[in-house]
């Protein structure tokens, strides 16, 4: 009869130890599983920032190339009314010479 009282208080000592494990592995696990959906988060998060960035990249190289457009515009402008300023220049100086 001790022999089975001692087998029985021994099994139950196992039963405990194993349950131990199975929750220090389950709540391991979960840490783990816990750990991979923050760092999916952190990814996601730099995923979508990326995104943004590259659209202000976008949006910037749009306001370039207008710019670029503008700048261009505004030589040939330039270039007319030099040229037209040049003409001026000369049509006053026959006024003023043939008075």
């Amino acid at each position: 009869m001790q022999l089975y009282r001692e087998m029985d208080t021994h099994l139950a000592q196992l039963d405990n130890i194993i349950n131990l494990f199975a929750e220090v592995k389950t709540t391991g696990l979960n840490e783990k599983f816990d750990q991979l959906i923050m760092e999916e988060q952190t990814f996601v998060e730099q995923a979508n920032d990326n995104i943004n960035i590259k659209s202000e990249i976008e949006r910037i190289d749009d306001i370039a190339k207008d710019n670029k457009h503008l700048v261009n515009h505004l030589a040939q402008t330039t270039d007319i009314l030099s040229r037209q300023s040049s003409d001026l220049i000369e049509q006053v100086s026959k006024f003023t010479h043939s008075q």
